[in-house]
């Protein structure tokens, strides 16, 4: 995983994660450079029953610029370690990797080992970032990596994680339930139509109750719609009702008759097959392609 700080590196890795594991696989090992930047800081809050000063110790965020460079030679290490000992078959790494000398150490460590390396860069603008980084970035710091940042090797495999990240916005998106509040307003109209209809001694006629049915609306319009179970027969020779010995009969000379282009162009297929290929000679799409013939009405008619 590459892509500026706050870009959501971190959320994309959990998103993967819990997608692997929702399909059946084992839980992959996640490795992140945040975890190195993390420290005990001392905190002290107030009790709210006595009042007195308790102190705690909690892990923060700190980002120190000069320790970035050791930082990554660390992460490198777990993951060679992850990579030799073959523990995790699924290992997901999370880091900036702006620069293409750390990615290329990543990635031909993991294909030495017989791993299939995948790249997966996270793309969000700098002032994005800026607001919705949890570690303190600030824009500048941000703009000078986005100014800096190496491409992505062709030759590396990447992963488009965008269909991922949209199927979870999408289920993090709260839909608002009101069939059952329309389903109620249309009830009370169409009670106060009713009632209105009753008082001024309206009747209904059959068309008006029978509206459920398609092939009422379909008489009460003037027209009559096939129902597709009745559709009729799907084969060509059905259709076109043509006599049996269709594909057996012979031109007569002087004498005109209709001819279907696809029905003819299948009979030359199907002989064709029966008499085998000539090196050379022979058309390798209407030997093979089973559509050959019905495309033969694109292109001509035989009258």
């Amino acid at each position: 995983m590459r892509g500026l700080p706050g870009s959501g590196k971190t959320y994309a890795s959990k998103l993967l994660k819990n997608k692997e594991v929702k399909n059946g696989g084992a839980v992959p090992r996640m490795l992140s450079i945040d975890d190195y930047f993390m420290v005990e800081v001392e905190k002290s809050d107030k009790d709210p029953e006595t009042g007195k000063r308790l102190k705690r110790t909690v892990m923060e965020y700190e980002f120190d610029p000069a320790m970035e460079e050791s930082y990554l030679r660390s992460l490198f290490k777990s993951y060679k370690r992850q990579v030799d000992e073959r523990y995790f078959s699924f290992i997901i790494v999370d880091a900036i990797f702006d620069r293409r000398r750390a990615l290329e150490e990543f990635w031909s460590y993991g294909k030495s080992k017989g791993f299939q390396v995948y790249v997966a860069e996270v793309s969000a603008e700098p002032k994005v970032c800026a607001k919705r980084n949890v570690h303190g970035r600030s824009l500048r710091e941000i703009e000078k990596i986005a100014n800096s940042w190496d491409v992505t090797p062709a030759n590396y495999i990447s992963l488009d994680i965008r269909s991922l990240l949209q199927d979870a916005a999408i289920e993090d998106v709260e839909m608002e339930d009101g069939s059952e509040e329309k389903g109620g307003e249309m009830k009370e109209d169409e009670e106060e139509e009713e009632e209105e209809e009753a008082v001024e001694g309206h009747v209904k006629s059959k068309w008006e109750l029978d509206t459920h049915s398609q092939d009422s609306l379909a008489k009460l319009d003037g027209v009559r719609k096939r129902n597709r179970k009745d559709s009729g027969p799907q084969a060509m020779e059905d259709y076109l009702q043509l006599p049996d010995n269709y594909n057996d009969r012979e031109d007569d000379p002087g004498k005109k008759r209709v001819r279907w282009a696809d029905l003819e162009e299948r009979k030359s297929q199907v002989k064709m097959r029966e008499m085998g290929f000539v090196i050379g000679h022979t058309n390798w799409d209407k030997m093979v392609d089973d559509d050959y013939a019905d495309k033969a009405l694109n292109r001509t008619k035989f009258i």
